[in-house]
């Protein structure tokens, strides 16, 4: 589902995929250049503990716990912001999966009358000390990759997300805010630039906890 509002707004030019965009701008030559990561010594012993600690959950994880569970789902898709939204049901099953290391999503709904599934993980990177997330879907063949931040005050993960834009073959960008409501609510919020420059939503999915 989160793919398909990207791939309808791309169709409709609603959103633009140009490579001229600042955001999708070409990196300079320094930029591109890998940067050597510095050869630390270190005894085996050292080196198995430290791997043990990036493998080991943590409180990061456990913060992701309301999201698992069975879901009812409302989505709301704009493919004008000026119009009102195109709605759909459907239902989510969210599962911990390898030893409470991510929570994958199982979906399934309907778009224009077809059955539509999608399939997602997220985690936390104890390596890169950021949230992690993968994205597919029955509306195309990539995988959608994101990486965020999560704001205890709000109780919001906030992430950017990049996947390939099937106009041009290059590479689009969008962001994304999942709202923790409670134990039996979370809200799912997509957003993308529009033709003008300007942010705009595009998908809105509530996710209402079953039984």
């Amino acid at each position: 589902m989160k793919r398909i509002a990207i791939a309808l707004l791309l169709g409709a030019g609603l959103i633009g995929c140009s490579q001229s965009s600042s955001k999708m701008a070409e990196p300079k030559m320094d930029e591109m250049a890998m940067k050597k990561p510095e050869m630390v010594q270190m005894s085996p012993e050292e080196m198995k503990a430290k791997m043990e600690l990036a493998a080991t959950p943590g409180a990061e994880h456990k913060a992701l716990a309301p999201l698992v569970g069975k879901w009812k789902t409302e989505t709301k898709m704009w493919m004008d912001p000026s119009k009102q939204p195109e709605v759909t049901m459907g239902t989510a099953q969210h599962n911990w999966v390898l030893g409470g290391r991510f929570v994958q999503e199982q979906f399934s709904g309907k778009f224009h009358g077809q059955p539509f599934q999608g399939s997602g993980m997220i985690g936390f990177d104890k390596v890169k000390g950021e949230y992690v997330s993968t994205w597919t879907d029955t509306m195309g063949t990539g995988i959608m990759n994101g990486e965020g931040k999560f704001d205890p005050a709000k109780k919001e993960i906030e992430m950017s997300s990049t996947f390939s834009c099937p106009v041009t073959g290059g590479e689009k960008s969008s962001r994304s805010v999942t709202r923790i409501i409670s134990n039996n609510e979370h809200v799912f919020e997509m957003f993308s630039e529009g033709p003008d420059g300007k942010e705009f939503k595009m998908l809105e999915i509530k996710y209402k906890r079953q039984g």
